[in-house]
């Protein structure tokens, strides 16, 4: 239940300033403020520092982001700003994403077992990053399945205009009630909602105003694909940052969103999530197989400066514009920091990782050894944690025919020599489900462990794909 003081300053803020994660922008006119509001301004600005503010400056900001960095030095930049413990969910996207557009605790972001998913048939532990599952998990939980109301879509309640630009999951979950399907498709939702899966059969639809807004302006009504390969582990990922996915995001938000909320008159938030430098830093090709220059190397630095020179365009719009740029109010802030993750050195020595499921040689179908000797598969924690259990492991992501001609799900076994049709070596996308035995009920078990039946109950070591 929420206390007098925040209720209170929840529907103060609402008329005034709403904050946003990467980019949100917020128009006021001159009827959207109210005298009431004055009597919260001090709970405000704590509000934002607390929750909201984050301008981490860096040495080198001039040269990857000088338009971020000159904001920084602008009034009401909260430099590393620190989150309490109740804010300890920041580092994970989603989560994190969402926990800046709410007001209270995080909700209902951990995988539903007890269905199945449209994408990806089959799958007990869905990629929820997909406005596909998204709509799924808000059709199990009532239309909402973060049980809370976002600031978008409070705006939205107020008569706000609403929009949400960029990656796809974080940016559909700032007003997530609004993919609530029916009959297993989306309606147009009132928030514009653009993002990597606009104009394919599964996207979001765009309403006729924005669809014709973004053709009179000279754009597709799709988005363009991510064009930057992941690499292996003989082949090194992207040496290129997401330009032209968020060249055409920043172009919706300046050449047909923007233009068409002036137009309209009204008070406006929109939000503009930027895949990179996040989405370069994880496919980056300048480490392969090694630490140095990890998330430091040319590529990521390139994904920053993509992301400031998103950040400079839209800024140079609202300037340009003498009314816009005095009645619009911009907030920046991050889901998580990023750090280059080793999947084989312990420490600054060479010392490789002892691993339950390095022990192995991985390969795929075709014979090609896909993991390096004595670095972690896909999938490691779940190997390791059924190694640990003694219990048996599936591929949730895979079905195949059983005994009984019922489809079951694919064994897992690190030992055998490699990948086969019946039987994997590791999780194919990283999530593992662990099936209890029914003796396996009677054995104390780890806090986290809790089997109501001999059914694959558990799924763990969700993937990492930005």
């Amino acid at each position: 239940m929420r206390n007098s003081d925040e209720k209170d300053f929840w529907s103060c803020w609402l008329p005034q300033r709403l904050p946003g994660l990467f980019l949100q922008l917020s128009f006021r006119n001159k009827h959207s403020q109210s005298a009431a509001c004055a009597q919260c301004r001090g709970l405000r600005l704590r509000w934002l520092a607390r929750r909201i503010g984050e301008c981490h400056r860096r040495a080198d900001d001039g040269l990857d982001s000088p338009s971020r960095s000159q904001l920084c030095k602008q009034p009401l930049a909260f430099s590393n700003v620190h989150y309490s413990q109740r804010f300890r969910h920041r580092y994970w996207t989603l989560p994190g994403g969402h926990r800046r557009f709410q007001q209270y605790f995080l909700y209902r972001t951990t995988h539903i077992l007890e269905r199945e998913f449209r994408p990806g048939a089959g799958t007990y532990s869905p990629y929820i990053e997909n406005d596909s599952v998204l709509g799924d998990l808000d059709s199990v939980f009532n239309g909402n399945y973060l049980n809370e109301e976002t600031l978008l879509s409070a705006a939205r309640a107020q008569g706000f205009n609403t929009a949400a630009v960029g990656k796809m999951g974080p940016t559909a979950i700032q007003d997530v009630s609004q993919l609530n399907p029916v009959d297993g498709k989306f309606a147009a939702p009132q928030t514009v909602i653009i993002d990597d899966g606009t104009g394919t059969a599964d996207g979001v639809p765009l309403s006729p105003q924005i669809s014709a807004a973004l053709l009179a302006a000279g754009l597709p009504t799709t988005t363009p694909v991510r064009a930057q390969h992941t690499g292996n582990n003989t082949t090194p990922g992207t040496t290129s940052p997401n330009t032209e996915q968020q060249a055409y995001f920043a172009n919706t938000v300046t050449r047909a969103i923007l233009p068409l909320f002036k137009k309209n008159g009204k008070p406006f938030v929109l939000l503009y999530w930027s895949r990179d430098p996040d989405g370069t830093q994880h496919f980056q090709g300048d480490s392969l197989n090694k630490l140095v220059p990890g998330i430091n190397g040319p590529t990521s630095k390139a994904g920053l400066r993509n992301a400031d020179n998103n950040l400079k365009q839209i800024l140079d719009t609202i300037n340009s514009d003498a009314e816009l740029a005095a009645s619009t109010d911009i907030f920046i802030t991050a889901d998580h920091g990023f750090a280059t993750i080793s999947k084989h050195d312990i420490d600054a020595d060479g010392h490789g990782t002892a691993s339950y499921s390095t022990n192995w040689v991985y390969k795929d179908a075709q014979g090609r050894q896909e993991v390096n000797d004595g670095f972690l598969p896909q999938g490691f924690l779940a190997i390791d944690i059924a190694h640990e259990l003694d219990l048996p492991l599936f591929d949730p992501d895979i079905q195949i025919n059983g005994p009984d001609g019922k489809k079951i799900f694919q064994p897992v076994d690190p030992t055998i020599p490699q990948q086969m049709a019946t039987l994997g070596q590791r999780p194919s996308n990283g999530n593992g489900l662990i099936a209890a035995r029914a003796e396996s009920r009677n054995r104390r078990m780890p806090w986290w462990w809790s089997p109501p039946t001999a059914a694959p109950i558990c799924s763990i070591c969700p993937r990492t794909i930005p």
